[in-house]
């Protein structure tokens, strides 16, 4: 495996291994109950009510986790992410994300979210795209890296959708000394995970980064590309 996807990918197997419930229960005993009568449980919550809860606030618990196990509830979706309330909006196109419908009604609901008025909104729908595959979305997700408060979720979006177009976007976000490390850092990957030859130049200028780790990235994209 290359170096930077061994680093990155111990860094995911650390946190998934130290999550509770992780631990090994090799030679612990199971614990027997007795047997309990089983208690009715309550009816589901119908697509409609799910859909009204998005504009809750505190969200009730579940809510996200219910609407993206009904993949027919994405239109419906796709019109309270144009017409809700920010909190609404905002969530509509979280699990529009994570519904993996792509028909033209969801995939245009959501680029016009990139023109929100509502940060939250914007952000949601950059994370959403990339989660679809939407390359045809890619120039106008760099755009918004204008925004600082959105460099990280431009800079991974970027790297999911991989479009020639947009190398040049994750250079100027792996290079920015305004931005904290783990956009910067997130930019780098994007570009060392390339499959485009033309970012080999822009991990050449990252090997000069002032970032140690955006360096070893840029060093270990090269590699991944030498050996192709």
């Amino acid at each position: 495996p290359d170096a930077f996807s061994v680093e990155w990918d111990s860094a995911w197997i650390e946190a998934f291994t130290t999550l509770p419930g992780a631990a090994s229960s090799r030679g612990t005993r199971p614990v027997v109950s007795a047997a309990r009568p089983a208690a009715a449980r309550p009816a589901p919550p119908t697509t409609s009510a799910l859909l009204e809860r998005l504009g809750a606030i505190p969200l009730p618990a579940g809510t996200i986790e219910a609407l993206i196990e009904r993949p027919d509830a994405a239109p419906a979706l796709a019109e309270r992410l144009r017409s809700g309330d920010r909190q609404t909006r905002a969530r509509a196109a979280r699990v529009l994300g994570r519904l993996g419908v792509r028909s033209t009604e969801v995939l245009e609901a959501l680029r016009a979210a990139l023109g929100d008025d509502e940060r939250p909104v914007r952000a949601a729908a950059i994370t959403a795209l990339a989660a679809l595959g939407d390359r045809s979305s890619a120039d106008r997700i760099a755009a918004l890296r204008a925004e600082p408060e959105l460099a990280l979720e431009v800079a991974r979006a970027l790297g999911e959708l991989d479009t020639a177009s947009t190398l040049d976007a994750l250079l100027e976000i792996a290079l920015s000394t305004r931005l904290p490390e783990t956009p910067r850092r997130w930019a780098a990957l994007g570009l060392a995970r390339s499959d485009h030859p033309a970012a080999s130049e822009r991990l050449l200028r990252l090997t000069g980064s002032d970032s140690l780790r955006i360096r070893r990235l840029a060093e270990a994209g090269l590699d991944r590309a030498r050996r192709r």
